[in-house]
């Protein structure tokens, strides 16, 4: 056809109109029900190129050359969505009483493609028509001619459809090489445009992959549980707009949240839960990510009947699970606007949910070796290595505050026929009741330690010799309530303490340690089961 080769002669020499008239209104590049506005910059040689520029600048010529080849006075290029308004893409023209939109649905010559036509064309346009409805004024057109254009999903699956009209000054009809190089010219305007739409969602994967690989990078930079909450955190608020994320952690028969960010909601932080509440319950009984639809409208509980969350309308519950296994826990996810979480949004959050799991437990398993490493392992008390190096500190800070600190170290009397007695399974069994005791009897502040054997050492942060003797006397009294059943009889236990304390007693360690450990030996030697103090004798 020699007017479609004439047009391509025309696009490849890259000629412009002789007369430079056609003038061309800014693009209008808006959301269009299924086609997303590229709006978002690609990067090419260290250069960022504004895409939705160049794509506007890409169709405009398009039209201008099609224009030429055709010599029309106007060519634009539509978006007729579904419901809403008809929208200019772009418009290349000769007249300067263009309107940029957008255009009433059913208007003027547009309207007649609505009831599924393909074209509708004009041969002879009266002065007075109107139907033009890009044109101000009417008048001034000789013939005009508008194609529905579907784009490559079609227009019957209620995405909408391109319009591409023209109009000349010349009357007569529109020949078939005409509408041949009108629809070509289409084809390749909704080709480039979807392709344009192509390389926006690359872009936007290849942004989204960037923020995860942020975040799982982050992750990868703790050991500890609260660096890996927060590094879980970060990568979710790296990849969405969130407003509350909680972890949540198995613990046998119950559920806890270890770690909630989320304003008033951080009021849940260490609440337990039994495993069949809420629905992460139901994510760590089924391992599989809730709602199906991720969505959110209360008031469901979450955690438990008592621990609703209001005002969410998007939420994504997703099981951690380190491997193939058990889920160890579960990430909860929500926000306050509607349809957050995307098939993608999914797909991402359980890529961190995945790497999160993994790190929680490698976590665990570190501050298992480290509470190994300082703890005894029988009592779960600190060991004497921990105690050495607490007390160093505690007595440092006391000595900057200028508050007191006292020792108590504690001797089960008479440990030594308890194993010959009754072995050494039943020894065991005793030292581990009494550091029970311990353990629950002193402050959270305090750091009470196996000392070595049936030894015991407690250090008392801000407590004198006075404190330090009713503590001492609280759990003596609570050990000697103890009774243990064995061969048919019940058998009890006594300890018995000694005291010294800083600065009442001593400055350094070693002679706090000296003078506590010979009240420890009179109070054993002066009948057991009592409590001595440093320079003097304070019975039971």
């Amino acid at each position: 056809m020699p007017v479609i080769r004439s047009y391509l002669k025309k696009v490849y020499s890259g000629q412009r109109r002789a007369s430079g008239k056609h003038r061309h209104l800014p693009s209008a590049f808006s959301s269009l029900s299924g086609i997303e506005p590229a709006v978002q910059s690609i990067s090419s040689a260290g250069v960022e190129r504004d895409f939705a520029g160049f794509q506007h600048e890409a169709l405009q010529l398009q039209l201008e050359l099609l224009c030429q080849a055709l010599s029309l006075t106007t060519a634009a290029f539509l978006w007729a969505s579904p419901k809403g308004p008809v929208q200019l893409l772009t418009i290349s023209s000769e007249r300067d009483d263009t309107l940029a939109g957008p255009f009433e649905r059913g208007a003027g010559l547009l309207g007649g493609l609505l009831h599924g036509r393909t074209e509708v064309s004009l041969t002879k346009v009266s002065k007075t028509y109107s139907g033009l409805i890009y044109y101000q004024n009417p008048g001034q057109t000789g013939s005009a001619i508008a194609l529905r254009c579907p784009s490559a999903a079609g227009d019957k699956d209620g995405r909408g459809f391109f319009i591409l009209t023209a109009d000349r000054q010349k009357i007569g009809t529109w020949r078939d090489e005409d509408r041949a190089l009108l629809r070509r010219c289409a084809d390749k305007m909704i080709k480039e445009r979807e392709f344009g739409e192509l390389l926006v969602g690359v872009e936007h994967e290849r942004s989204l992959l960037q923020k995860i690989c942020g975040g799982l990078r982050e992750l990868n930079r703790g050991l500890g549980l609260e660096s890996v909450f927060e590094a879980t955190a970060g990568a979710v608020n790296n990849l969405l707009a969130v407003n509350f994320i909680a972890i949540s952690l198995l613990d046998n028969d119950i559920h806890y949240t270890a770690f909630v960010s989320g304003g008033r909601y951080e009021a849940l932080m260490g609440l337990e839960y039994g495993c069949d509440e809420g629905l992460v319950g139901q994510v760590l009984k089924l391992n599989l990510p809730l709602p199906a639809n991720a969505s959110y409208r209360g008031p469901a509980p979450i955690f438990s009947n008592k621990h609703c969350l209001d005002g969410f309308k998007s939420l994504l519950i997703v099981p951690l699970c380190p491997e193939k296994g058990c889920p160890i826990g579960a990430l909860t996810v929500a926000a306050f606007h509607d349809n957050i979480f995307g098939r993608q949004e999914r797909d991402f959050l359980g890529l961190i949910a995945d790497q999160a799991a993994i790190k929680i437990d490698l976590a665990q398993a570190h501050e298992l070796i480290s509470k190994m490493a300082t703890t005894d392992g029988l009592t779960s008390l600190a060991n004497h290595r921990s105690f050495q190096h607490g007390f160093d500190v505690m007595l440092h800070r006391a000595k900057r505050r200028k508050s007191p600190l006292a020792m108590i170290i504690c001797d089960i009397d008479f440990f030594k026929k308890f194993n010959d007695n009754y072995g050494h399974q039943f020894g065991d069994q005793v030292l581990k009741a009494v550091a029970d005791v311990m353990a629950r009897d002193v402050r959270r502040e305090d750091l009470a330690a196996r000392y070595g054997g049936e030894e015991f050492a407690l250090i008392l942060e801000n407590s004198d010799k006075q404190g330090a003797r009713l503590m001492a006397e609280r759990i003596r009294c609570d050990i000697a309530a103890l009774k243990f059943k064995i061969d048919g009889r019940e058998v009890g236990v006594t300890i018995s303490a000694g005291i010294a304390a800083y600065p009442e007693d001593a400055g350094l360690k070693a002679d706090i340690i000296e003078l506590a450990d010979q009240a420890l030996y009179r109070a054993k030697e002066g009948g057991r089961n009592q409590t001595i103090l440093a320079g003097g004798n304070t019975r039971k």
